[in-house]
């Protein structure tokens, strides 16, 4: 790595371990490790997400999201075939985990495992904020996005991914569909 990226992933680390970060480090993170060659298929897949928010048209987060629609969209029309709500794909526990491996594998000497831990639950929530409103692109349904973030009762924060309406010859879901794509629990 570059000693000048270095230097960037040293000063965003101990950003993050202070507790006083912005998603802009957020998003620097994700953007610089994304392209790393030990960075995790998760990595990857955040960084390029938080790189190209304006909408997503390929990816592990879209063709989860968008299997999904699809999944549900073929149930409704034919009402043969059975549909749950996909579970969350990347755990804030992997997200941390996969963050600390490839900033150790840089050797990111600011890095204190335990202080950059202590902060898992605001990482994800930064990253939850950067993806907000992030448009996903289907051909069988209209203003598919990941919607605001919403609190749940016991302190987690959710952003939903949310579709619709929908029109179709069977079907027609005016109101839209909702279900959790990320989730940020307090530690």
């Amino acid at each position: 790595m570059k000693q000048i990226t270095l230097d960037d992933l040293q000063t965003i680390v101990r950003e993050i371990q202070s507790g006083d970060f912005s998603r802009i480090y957020i998003r620097a993170l994700f953007i610089i490790l994304r392209n790393d060659p030990s960075a995790s298929k998760i990595i990857k897949e955040l960084g390029d997400f938080v790189a190209h928010v304006d909408e997503r048209t390929k990816g592990i987060l879209y063709d989860h999201v968008d299997g999904f629609m699809t999944q549900f969209v073929d149930f409704a029309q034919s009402k043969t075939m059975s549909v749950s709500s996909p579970d969350i794909l990347f755990s804030q526990e992997q997200v941390a985990s996969v963050l600390i491996d490839v900033l150790k594998n840089n050797d990111v000497s600011d890095l204190d495992e335990r202080m950059f831990r202590a902060q898992t639950f605001n990482i994800m929530y930064k990253i939850l904020e950067i993806i907000s409103d992030t448009k996903i692109n289907n051909v069988k349904v209209e203003n598919c996005k990941f919607s605001d973030i919403e609190k749940l009762s016991d302190g987690s924060y959710v952003v939903y991914f949310f579709f619709g309406p929908i029109r179709g010859i069977l079907l027609n879901v005016g109101g839209g569909v909702k279900t959790p794509a990320l989730i940020a629990k307090p530690n």
